[in-house]
């Protein structure tokens, strides 16, 4: 838990809802802060900065949205965040979509197309088609990396893509041959 400047306290990034129980769908939280969102420039940014191109391209207003503890899991360790939507309490007649989760330090932020009041209290809505995908690519992933494991192929670093075109990998220090594929097939399979 941490403690903002106005004295709320906020669940932190590895001690969040969606982490400490990962099959709730609705989760009732309060806004804690909200704000424009400008995102860190990128490195295709910097180097249109420093080749003085300018962007003529107009960009919709995006806002942070922290909340006191959250069901929507932030990118981060090659995991893609969640997605989902907040509605307004008491009445329910809002709705607004999640369009991603950020980690900023140890706080999640939730990236939204418009601006909530802070002490607004909220229902959080998993999409859940979205989240047992990935819940079952990411056990997938460390039942392919045990396997590794035992051929001392310790697993680098992995990824798993947003889309279903996106590549998704686990990165090992070394090529493996068609023979330790189908080995560690038979292996996961058994």
């Amino acid at each position: 838990m941490a403690t903002t400047a106005t004295g709320t306290t906020t669940a932190i990034v590895g001690a969040l809802a969606c982490q400490k129980n990962s099959f709730l769908k609705t989760f009732n939280t309060k806004v804690v802060s909200s704000y424009e969102f400008i995102p860190p420039p990128t490195a295709k940014d910097k180097q249109n900065k420093n080749n003085n191109k300018k962007k003529d391209v107009a960009v919709s207003k995006e806002f942070g949205v922290e909340l006191e503890d959250t069901i929507l899991f932030p990118e981060g360790g090659g995991q893609p965040y969640d997605k989902g939507t907040i509605t307004l309490l008491p009445d329910n007649t809002k709705i607004i979509e999640v369009k991603s989760v950020l980690r900023d330090k140890l706080k999640a932020i939730h990236l939204v197309d418009e601006l909530i009041e802070p002490g607004t209290q909220v229902r959080l809505n998993v999409d859940w088609g979205r989240r047992l995908d990935i819940m079952q690519q990411h056990t997938g992933q460390h039942l392919l990396s045990a396997v590794f494991d035992t051929y001392k192929l310790e697993t680098l670093s992995w990824s798993m893509g947003e889309t279903k075109d996106d590549i998704n990998y686990i990165e090992l220090p070394r090529k493996i041959d068609n023979d330790l594929v189908v080995e560690v097939k038979i292996k996961l399979i058994n």
